[in-house]
């Protein structure tokens, strides 16, 4: 009876320490992300990053300005169209966002992802010293993210959030929210028109 009660009492003593550390297998949270890269401003844009998301990113009749020009887009006939485009191998899916608005002068960026169900939420933050921005308007910013743990088979939903600050200040963020057809396409771009609604291109 003794050397069971004594094997209880070291069992009990194992699960609360596993408790207390979360340093059990399977109690771990497994960050999707496995590679991130934010480029610098491809564009500077003349307004707020309010201005840039709501307006200069659009896509009439597909014309677009040259993201790379280098050029002020000031006028409604500059067009900057914005996109994301996806591949899926297996569970590991391939991001690509371009053209997306943020606060000038963001020189270093940090990314993150996690999945609730069917829904990815990606995100990237501002990661210069003290969340320092310049003020010169917004820019034009492509990203790229590499995820694991994809369903496979289902659409998947995509919440792309840009210009957090690494400590969590959200004041300069902002949303995009689209459908990415994975169970049509394993590959595919989708991209948003001058109504901000998100369609296969």
């Amino acid at each position: 009876m003794k050397p069971l009660i004594l094997r209880w009492l070291r069992l009990t003593s194992a699960l609360a320490l596993c408790s207390n550390f979360l340093g059990c297998a399977g109690t771990e949270t497994t960050n999707p992300l496995k590679s991130f890269n934010g480029s610098d401003c491809k564009l500077h844009v003349l307004g707020s990053v309010a201005d840039v998301s709501a307006v200069a990113l659009t896509n009439d009749a597909d014309a677009g300005a040259d993201a790379d020009a280098g050029t002020d887009a000031g006028t409604p006939s500059q067009v900057v169209v914005s996109c994301v485009s996806y591949e899926q191998t297996g569970d590991k899916l391939h991001l690509t966002a371009m053209n997306f608005g943020a606060a000038c002068g963001i020189m270093s960026w940090q990314g993150d992802a996690h999945f609730e169900g069917d829904s990815l939420f990606v995100q990237s933050k501002n990661a210069n010293p003290e969340c320092k921005t310049a003020g010169c308007g917004s820019c034009i910013y492509d990203f790229e993210y590499d995820v694991s743990g994809a369903p496979v088979g289902k659409p998947i939903a995509l919440s792309i959030e840009v210009g957090r600050c690494v400590d969590g200040d959200d004041l300069n963020a902002h949303t995009s929210k689209l459908q990415l057809p994975l169970d049509q396409n394993k590959s595919g771009t989708v991209c948003r028109d001058s109504a901000g609604n998100w369609k296969p291109r």
